[in-house]
């Protein structure tokens, strides 16, 4: 994710917010294979990409839809009084399975939100 979010820093998507195939493999994958002695290619970055576009929609949900919510960068963890957790569960199918997300520790959040979000730029600062 790391690469990723410098690539994004450096300017590697184009006008739609993608990054190309070509970027990703010779960018993204020949320094990820090396750094990592694997063989990954474009078609395992997609299914990647794929699960954290899941992952990410799971707490974006969280912003877009309660109020009340926030994010503790230091704790690295959603933020927001009981209530507002229960009410959360008690409206969203999708995420009722996860309610572990209250009191879970979540590493790459900000990193998945750089990747994500077409509006993130240069002139954000992402932890």
């Amino acid at each position: 994710m790391r690469l990723l979010v410098d690539g994004i820093r450096r300017g590697w998507r184009d006008s739609n917010g993608s990054m190309t195939k070509t970027t990703v493999e010779a960018k993204i994958l020949l320094v990820l294979n090396k750094q990592l002695g694997c063989n990954k290619n474009y078609k395992h970055y997609m299914n990647r990409m794929k699960s954290l576009r899941k992952e990410y929609n799971s707490y974006a949900e969280l912003f877009r839809c309660s109020s009340g919510f926030g994010w503790d960068p230091i704790t690295k963890r959603f933020t927001a009084p009981d209530e507002a957790w229960k009410e959360y569960f008690k409206l969203s199918s999708i995420l009722r399975e996860n309610a572990g997300l209250q009191n879970t520790r979540f590493i790459s959040v900000e990193e998945m939100f750089a990747i994500f979000m077409l509006t993130v730029g240069q002139n954000h600062d992402i932890a």
